[in-house]
């Protein structure tokens, strides 16, 4: 295989890599060289980002931090998006916090994938976090901002009030911390949050079947993706095929993969309100 030269992006990484279509999996298999040391100090970005994945999905997150390097002085959009979302998916606790400076990348495309990929780690604190970013948010992304604190912390219903609050800033924040306080006293020690309790791969692909279940499958495409990039990240199982181009679910491919996944009884070891990464337990 030729080795990538400056930051070409390697063969082995799909154009569509961590898109709604392909999510984590690699086009080809990644060289075995991307797990030495040298490779976690490449000078090509992308390989230096696959690599740090590879060894996390291995259950060794001690190399995570290493991508927030990536996201900050990385030329290419696609691949600070990636090492956004791995960020999200995969830092330890100590770490996690991190991705709050994310808010203020200079550039736009950046800044609402880091507000995206909040969810994504399903954190208390980083919900805090987001609110209080609000107040220093360009107005044109404040519905962002309040749309990815209330998927962490309001049960779905028709009256979403963290999404359409008009309250002012300083109460903003009051109402979410107060939220906040509320989930933890209920929930204890639980880390992993979506929609209002804490959250299971299995509860996840439970949502996922009954949102495919539902009239017009086809207009719930973007939150069947969210969702599959959860569970992937959760379980490492693979969701390509499950949508289409268009971002809209694929039926049978869905199943398929659903009813494996039940079937092999990984849905139960990952305990509800944990975060794990490839079936491993995040520290």
């Amino acid at each position: 295989m030729t080795r990538p030269t400056a930051n070409q992006r390697p063969v082995y990484i799909s154009p569509d890599w961590m898109r709604c279509t392909q999510g984590m999996a690699f086009a080809l298999r990644p060289p075995d060289s991307l797990l030495s040391p040298a490779a976690l100090t490449s000078n090509n970005l992308w390989e230096r980002t696959a690599s740090v994945t590879l060894h996390a999905q291995a259950g060794n997150f001690a190399h995570v931090e290493r991508l927030l390097e990536i996201i900050q002085g990385a030329d290419d959009w696609h691949l600070r998006d990636c090492a956004v979302r791995i960020f999200a998916l995969a830092a330890p606790s100590s770490i996690l916090g991190e991705l709050t400076k994310v808010y203020d990348h200079a550039d736009y495309d950046t800044r609402i994938e880091a507000y995206t990929a909040t969810r994504l780690t399903g954190d208390l604190s980083l919900a805090v976090a987001l609110a209080r970013h609000r107040s220093k948010a360009p107005r044109s992304e404040r519905d962002r901002v309040m749309d990815n604190v209330s998927d962490i912390l309001e049960a779905e219903t028709d009256d979403l009030e963290l999404v359409e609050s008009n309250l002012d800033d300083a109460a903003y924040v009051r109402h979410v911390e107060e939220k906040v306080a509320e989930l933890r006293t209920r929930y204890g020690d639980a880390q992993f949050f979506l929609n209002g309790e804490p959250l299971g791969a299995a509860k996840v692909a439970e949502t996922i079947a009954r949102l495919c279940a539902e009239e017009e499958p086809e207009l719930r495409g973007g939150r069947i993706a969210n969702l599959f990039g959860i569970l992937e990240g959760m379980t490492g199982a693979s969701y390509v095929g499950c949508l289409d181009d268009d971002c809209e679910p694929v039926m049978p491919k869905i199943s398929a993969v659903l009813n494996k996944l039940r079937q092999s009884g990984g849905l139960e070891k990952l305990e509800p309100g944990n975060r794990y990464f490839f079936g491993h337990r995040r520290p």
